[in-house]
């Protein structure tokens, strides 16, 4: 089960998870995406999150960043 905080933190916009930055803002949202990601491979090494729940994410994350 995942804790609320996590949640909160897997369903946040971009812009508050990753403030954007002087860069492009599509440079930020690409570093935003991988970031979770990342926190995504985390919560999966540690069993936080199950193998369905994290394709589903890494999936979404995905597409977001192929339709930015």
């Amino acid at each position: 089960m995942i804790d609320p905080l996590t949640t909160a933190r897997l369903t946040a916009p971009f812009e508050e998870v990753a403030p954007m930055n002087k860069k492009a803002p599509r440079v930020a949202k690409a570093q935003a995406l991988f970031s979770r990601l990342s926190q995504l491979q985390d919560m999966k090494k540690r069993e936080t999150l199950g193998e369905d729940a994290y394709s589903k994410e890494v999936e979404l994350a995905l597409e977001e960043l192929l339709n930015s």
